[in-house]
């Protein structure tokens, strides 16, 4: 036969096994068909041989049906010249490779993934365009480990080892095997090259294994903000302290300098203590230990008036914020009292009460005890509602919006009346509101501090006109205090002149002579006693009240509409009493005289605007 030939002379036995390696498939008998092998057709015979192959060739084929074994996997033909059948695995893109499988069959030997595309095979070139499987090594050529970092084959590529799915730029698996894991050129062990391996190896000893030039044995270089040799410090000069914080005088960019390098308790982040000295390096002396959170309110260790060293909104005069259970001003009192009210922002602000337009009888019968000459009652009509501070202005509130407290000196607290503030002060005060509030303002000040003076702006024909906040009028006060009630008080009459008893009248709702203090008499903290009708705190007693009209004896008798008193005079008019009046001068309708310059302890204010 004709693969035969080349085996030279052989016996017929030898030259039958070599005709049966001419058949293809399975290598099964057909022994439902024949018996014996296809040298010659027998009873029975089809004319191909299907399903099964015999064990010896396939003998006497006359076209390629009679080779069809149904084998997906095999190409079958017939060689007519001499007969036989060839089963050859199918390669459909002739590529060399045969095809992995075929219809849903796989193929014994067949390795060709795609055997529809001769570019697609065992061992196919990359191709670095495209995240393809060219080589059928199911992932794609250019990430071939699938970390997400392309072989250094493509030019864009930087995986050094793309077999390896812990191999990539910047690897965490860096360890200390010797294996270049983060692809830097250089073993793990030794990321530098610099012969030293890291430290965290066994016997290494590099402090900083991103540096060539940090090692041990590496010389020292001033100024450099390196510890090159790897001895836990800098260069001699460079921290002379050896406390790990660089000399000012090398400059580096980003350093943290130290201001003392002759002194190892003097660097940034020092502890600050009550010295008068810059351990922290910050220019400033009273920070940590004296001033911890930066606030400039020293810490109550140090003499100061910081309750809470550790937040800078913590401090004696910061803003009380509403609800958070935080004393922020230092005051004793967490939060906003009584007398205050929470703004939109969350922060204590102050409280105003609206008064209604209305009208009332101004002044006092003859027959009210303390009743004065200059109290002669006469009808009154105030057209417009006003607002009203509900409390006296407070120390808190003045020093926060001009800057100084008149009256340093006083011991009383933030929250008590501002007190030893004249006239002048009082109404520039309330153009700082209207300021503050985007509103007009009703006063044409000149000065500032102790020095300002202030009259009515020309620009509002009468002080109901201007928008902004000002001192109340005369009128404006007495109706406010009375809040509806005709009695001397808005709580009733006054039933005693003494202090050996406490007037059940007066003490609940004033501070007065009798219990303003046991030892001597003084101003109080606003909103301690029991408001009017109206909400308002403090109508009587505890400080004196400032007004804008000039004072006038004879208001006389007649009805009059939203009045604000003379054009010029001597004095300004004064309400409400003080903590140095007795029970009975406590009076709605008392009106004193204030020297527009005077200053006294006594004396406060509470400002209105017109709604």
């Amino acid at each position: 036969m004709r693969n035969c030939v080349t085996w030279g002379v052989v016996a017929v036995a030898s030259a039958l096994a070599c005709a049966c390696t001419r058949g293809g498939g399975g290598g099964q008998e057909d022994t439902a068909v024949d018996s014996e092998m296809d040298t010659a057709p027998e009873v029975g015979d089809t004319a191909s041989d299907p399903v099964t192959d015999d064990s010896q060739a396939e003998a006497g084929c006359a076209s390629d049906a009679d080779c069809d074994d149904s084998d997906p996997c095999t190409e079958d033909s017939c060689d007519p010249d001499f007969g036989d059948c060839l089963h050859e695995g199918v390669d459909a893109d002739d590529d060399g490779y045969l095809a992995a499988g075929v219809s849903g069959t796989a193929c014994a030997g067949g390795n060709d993934c795609d055997d529809s595309d001769a570019d697609i095979h065992p061992g196919a070139a990359i191709d670095c365009a495209a995240m393809v499987d060219l080589d059928c090594d199911t992932m794609p050529d250019p990430d071939e480990d699938g970390d997400g970092y392309l072989t250094d084959e493509c030019p864009a590529g930087d995986d050094c080892d793309d077999a390896d799915e812990t191999a990539f730029p910047g690897s965490l698996a860096v360890d200390c095997s010797g294996v270049d894991h983060d692809c830097n050129g250089e073993p793990d062990s030794d990321n530098d090259g610099d012969g030293h391996d890291r430290e965290g190896c066994a016997d290494g000893d590099d402090c900083d294994d991103t540096l060539a030039n940090v090692h041990p044995g590496a010389g020292e270089v001033n100024c450099d903000g390196l510890d090159t040799d790897c001895n836990g410090d800098y260069a001699a000069f460079e921290d002379g302290d050896h406390d790990g914080y660089v000399n000012a005088s090398c400059a580096i960019p980003g350093a943290e300098v130290d201001c003392k390098d002759d002194d190892p308790l003097f660097h940034p982040g020092a502890t600050e203590v009550c010295d008068e000295l810059d351990q922290d390096c910050d220019g400033s002396w009273a920070d940590a230990g004296a001033d911890d959170d930066g606030d400039t309110v020293l810490d109550g260790s140090c003499g100061g008036d910081d309750c809470d060293d550790t937040a800078a909104d913590v401090h004696l005069g910061a803003t009380e914020r509403c609800t958070d259970g935080i004393d922020q001003d230092c005051d004793g009192a967490p939060d906003c009292t009584g007398y205050d009210a929470c703004n939109a922002s969350g922060r204590c602000d102050i409280a105003w009460a609206s008064i209604p337009a209305g009208d009332f009888i101004m002044g006092s019968p003859p027959s009210e005890h303390g009743h004065e000459w200059d109290e002669v009652q006469h009808p009154v009509v105030l057209t417009h509602a006003f607002e009203m501070q509900v409390t006296e202005v407070t120390v808190k509130q003045f020093s926060s919006v001009m800057g100084y407290d008149p009256a340093s000196f006083s011991t009383c607290g933030q929250d008590c009346p501002v007190m030893f503030v004249y006239w002048h002060e009082a109404a520039a005060y309330t153009n700082a509101l209207s300021a503050a509030a985007g509103l007009s303002t009703c006063y044409d000040c000149t000065g500032s501090g102790s020095g300002v003076s202030c009259v009515p702006d020309a620009a509002w024909t009468t002080p109901y006109d201007c928008p902004g906040y000002r001192l109340p009028t005369d009128a404006e006060w007495e109706y406010a205090a009375r809040a509806g009630t005709t009695t001397p008080t808005y709580n009733g009459t006054a039933l005693l002149g003494a202090c050996s008893v406490l007037d059940p009248v007066i003490d609940p709702i004033a501070w007065y002579m009798c219990n303003s203090g046991e030892t001597e008499m003084s101003e109080q903290p606003v909103g301690g006693k029991l408001p009017n009708a109206f909400g308002l705190f403090d109508m009587l007693g505890n400080v004196s009240e400032m007004c804008g009209d000039w004072y006038e004896q004879d208001l006389g008798t007649v009805e009059v509409i939203d009045p604000w008193g003379p054009a010029t005079g001597y004095y300004k008019v004064l309400r409400g009493g003080s903590y140095v009046d007795m029970g009975f001068e406590l009076r709605a309708a008392r009106r004193d005289m204030l020297n527009i310059i005077g200053r006294d302890s006594s004396m406060g204010f509470r400002p209105v605007r017109t709604l």
